[in-house]
């Protein structure tokens, strides 16, 4: 069954009145539902392409990966023209593919010749570095409002505390990550978690 996207997204625009008739609210009912799958087959969709993306970095198979990475971009697009991702409130869901997301190196300058080395390619260095700097930050600022939320798991907040602990590390804070993780015990205590 093939799902309707302009369909969706023109009548998913406008809100049901209270004196609408029952058959408005059926259509309405089962638009939701489509967008439900539609959301759903794109996580998914997005999330198995980040796991290929990591297998084929690991395994230092670089030949396939920018088209992998291109298309894992595409697909986190759409998904987020769908759905707000990005929210911490959404992070016991949608954490794993928005840290692939911020984690996922600059695309290659196409001047990375081995010609001689002027100020230019230093400057475009520097701004790389920046770059990356303030994806981390966006990382880290993400990372600390999804642990604020309390409908994320333990296993997920362990990943998230870890990232986090990487993350502050390649920003140059590596002494803020055992000051973070007394902190973590103090507002989590393993000791009095509920079973």
């Amino acid at each position: 069954c093939e799902i309707n996207q302009i369909e969706l997204s023109s009548k998913l625009g406008l809100r049901i009145l209270e004196n609408e008739d029952d058959e408005t609210i059926l259509n309405r009912k089962k638009l939701e539902e489509q967008k439900t799958f539609l959301i759903d087959a794109l996580f998914r969709k997005t999330r198995a392409l980040l796991d290929l993306e990591q297998k084929n970095l690991s395994s230092s198979a670089s030949a396939d990966s920018n088209g992998d990475s291109d298309t894992f971009e595409k697909s986190f697009k759409l998904l987020q023209q769908w759905e707000d991702i990005t929210s911490p409130k959404q992070a016991s869901k949608y954490a794993k593919i928005v840290i692939g997301h911020l984690l996922k190196p600059p695309p290659p300058s196409p001047s990375s010749n081995n010609e001689t080395k002027n100020e230019e390619s230093n400057e475009t260095k520097t701004d790389n570095v920046n770059v990356d700097k303030l994806k981390l930050g966006g990382l880290l600022k993400y990372i600390n409002s999804a642990l604020n939320e309390s409908t994320i798991s333990n296993e997920l907040e362990k990943e998230l505390r870890e990232v986090k602990t990487k993350a502050m590390s390649d920003v140059g804070w590596s002494w803020m990550a055992p000051y973070d993780d007394s902190w973590a015990l103090i507002h989590r205590p393993k000791s009095y978690t509920l079973h």
